[in-house]
């Protein structure tokens, strides 16, 4: 939203979605502006990979790509994707029950699962991640 007041609902759906604008080039902007940003991201990602080979790895291969002002518009999607996926593994590992954390890392760092939602490898203990995520009634 623009901050508009909206005089009609059906302006609503005619709206762009939310990071419609958005651009994966905005990120190499970002760390081109600001040197230490891509060292505040690499720190956030690497507290939560301590023991966590997986995550680790990533955050290596992340350090890598920021080398020297970030990989380029030609791989920005790709860096992009990289960031989310060590700050979603980050938080995970540091917050969030051991199954549900090793089923991300196991899917999507070590390509154990699909790239759709819901697929995960053999090892995911799914049973702990559907009992965590089922409303207890008392």
């Amino acid at each position: 939203m623009n901050g508009r007041v909206l005089r009609d609902p059906a302006e609503v759906f005619n709206q762009p979605p939310p990071l419609a604008d958005y651009n994966p080039f905005d990120a190499d902007r970002a760390l081109a502006r600001d040197p230490d940003a891509g060292a505040i991201l690499l720190a956030e990602i690497r507290r939560g990979a301590t023991g966590e080979r997986l995550l680790a790895a990533l955050a290596d291969d992340l350090e890598d790509m920021l080398r020297g002002g970030g990989p380029g518009e030609a791989a920005s999607r790709h860096l992009v994707e990289r960031i989310a996926l060590g700050l979603q593994a980050s938080l995970l590992l540091r917050h969030a029950p051991g199954a549900v954390a090793e089923a991300f890392c196991e899917s999507r760092l070590a390509g154990g699962g699909g790239r759709l939602f819901g697929t995960l490898g053999r090892a995911a203990d799914c049973r702990a991640i559907v009992e965590r995520a089922t409303p207890r009634i008392p």
